[in-house]
């Protein structure tokens, strides 16, 4: 690389650290707003069922549910890894390719950068995340990461599979390790939220 092209190689790598740290704040953050009117509604059902039940003269031995609240620090952490690990490391992956696999065919280039990007990557991008995801839990511990990616590795990464080989075959149709990030932020947005909801509440819940 020459000198200009060093500079806007760097200043795209700076770019992603705002950009993939403020969609993971928002994703998470809506994923949370979601899981907070879940619980009110389960609240009330909850409520619903223990009045039928006192009505009826029956014992009600549920335990009662508690509202949840907002958690600055989960999505702080969710943002913080996507704008210090995540974008930096996807856009430096895209020029990569681009670099070693040139064009942007659809039925040769971005296949073999969809199944590089998906076999190779996906598996190492998903143990990353769940090991940070884990580790910054107030009072975890290193034999609690083991614990979680012994157990849950795989069904954290099976789930969204099928969705990341979708979104990654369209996003590698277009042109520039940029606009390829760009495209991936916004598909993204939504994966982000179901994977949000995917780690904190799907794999934790009762």
């Amino acid at each position: 690389f020459s000198a200009l092209g060093a500079a806007m190689l760097v200043k795209d790598l700076l770019l992603t650290i705002p950009m993939q740290g403020g969609c993971g704040f928002a994703a998470d953050s809506i994923c949370q707003l979601l899981e907070i009117h879940g619980r009110r509604k389960q609240i009330v059902l909850q409520r619903s069922r223990q009045k039928e039940a006192a009505a009826n003269g029956q014992d009600f031995d549920e335990e009662p549910l508690e509202p949840k609240k907002y958690d600055l620090r989960r999505s702080t952490i969710f943002a913080s890894v996507g704008a210090l690990i995540i974008g930096p490391l996807g856009m430096a992956r895209y020029i990569f390719y681009d670099h070693i696999i040139p064009g942007n065919r659809m039925w040769v280039e971005v296949p073999i950068k969809t199944a590089l990007e998906c076999v190779i990557v996906t598996p190492i991008m998903a143990a990353i995340g769940m090991t940070i995801n884990e580790y910054m839990k107030p009072a975890s511990t290193w034999a609690d990461v083991k614990r979680r990616l012994r157990n849950e590795y795989w069904r954290v990464l099976v789930a969204g599979y099928l969705s990341k080989v979708v979104t990654t075959f369209f996003m590698m149709c277009f042109p520039g390790p940029m606009l390829k990030f760009i495209v991936g932020l916004a598909t993204g947005l939504v994966l982000n939220i179901f994977n949000s909801w995917r780690i904190n509440v799907a794999l934790e819940g009762p």
